[in-house]
């Protein structure tokens, strides 16, 4: 018995450390019609994100570091600049322009970034955004 036990464990222990953590998340929001809305992915080497809308509604998506999309959003709302103008501010690593679904992926780093994505629509939809990375 005690035999069994101890392999087992062993087993176990060996099929723990071989697991890698993965950055898993969804959300689901809303996006106003001409409103820069954000929303942060999990920290991560590298991220892909998937999105769509409920009603099919086209939205632009632009994949920026966490730090941009705060950058961008004060832009819009403390700073009363346009939505094309606060994006000029910032360094977008992706687009997925007018599309009711997408994917954006980062780029892979040596260490976990925060990224984030920045929608706008032009009706108001509801967006669920899945992303897997490492």
């Amino acid at each position: 018995m005690k035999r069994v036990v101890a392999v087992v464990a062993v087993l176990t222990l060996i099929g723990l450390a071989g697991c890698r953590r993965t950055a898993r998340s969804e959300q689901t929001f809303r996006v106003e019609p001409n409103k820069l809305v954000a929303t942060e992915l999990p920290a991560a080497k590298t991220i892909t994100a998937e999105y769509y809308t409920s009603d099919n509604v086209p939205v632009t998506a632009y994949l920026v570091s966490a730090d941009d999309a705060t950058k961008a959003l004060d832009a819009v709302e403390k700073d009363q600049k346009s939505i094309a103008q606060a994006l000029a501010l910032v360094k977008t690593l992706g687009e997925s322009p007018r599309q009711a679904s997408g994917k954006l992926t980062s780029p892979r780093t040596d260490s976990s970034t925060k990224y984030a994505i920045l929608f706008v629509a032009e009706k108001p939809t509801t967006v669920t955004v899945k992303t897997k990375g490492e």
